[in-house]
């Protein structure tokens, strides 16, 4: 009798130790999840590579509100393997997010660079025009709008300049992209209006 109780103390005893060890709360995994995706936002994993970080930050935010939910639940039925998985997938894919942030900045950079070349090419290009085309009455008009749309594309060249040495890339990419848009779009107009002139 006293081995039988002796024995069944024993195993209420383990079975504590090994629940104790699978119903508590992955903390540690927890920390290193969430400094894993904030190691991705101080690479800019947000700005570059937003779909993908913000699938990252919504599956951690999933998994807290899991083990949330987890916790309140009694102790005997609480299960963190599952969020433990999730947890170390999340790390991993921030640290993936990491690199390729790095790497679409540098894509992104570049074409900012070339960008700026493009964008002074085309505005020398429509101040050439802008001195052939035709000067009527009409004309007058038109050209001084295009004008004021060049001194704005001329503006928006500096500031792009300002934003790349800041290592602003992508909201330079964004402003150097309207800007040869506009400058494309008056560089048409412009040939347009110098060719009606001249089948006349």
């Amino acid at each position: 009798m006293k081995n039988k109780i002796l024995f069944s103390v024993l195993t209420l005893g383990l079975l504590v130790v090994l629940a104790t060890g699978c119903q508590k709360a992955p903390q540690v995994q927890m920390d290193l999840a969430k400094a894993a995706v904030d190691s991705a936002k101080n690479a800019e994993a947000d700005t570059y590579i937003a779909a993908e970080f913000n699938a990252i930050q919504d599956s951690l935010n999933m998994v807290m509100t899991n083990i949330e939910t987890i916790n309140s639940q009694s102790f005997w039925k609480r299960n963190y393997k599952p969020s433990i998985a999730q947890l170390d997938a999340i790390v991993v894919a921030s640290n993936a997010a990491v690199t390729n942030a790095v790497a679409k900045k540098e894509e992104v950079k570049a074409k900012v660079e070339a960008s700026l070349t493009e964008a002074a090419a085309l505005l020398a290009e429509d101040q050439a025009l802008i001195l052939k085309a035709p000067k009527g009455k009409e004309g007058k008009a038109a050209l001084e709008a295009i004008q004021q749309d060049l001194t704005v594309i001329e503006a928006s060249i500096a500031e792009t300049t300002v934003l790349f040495n800041e290592g602003k890339y992508m909201a330079a990419n964004d402003k150097i992209s309207a800007a040869i848009e506009k400058a494309n779009s008056i560089k048409q107009e412009l040939n347009d209006a110098i060719a009606k002139y001249k089948k006349r």
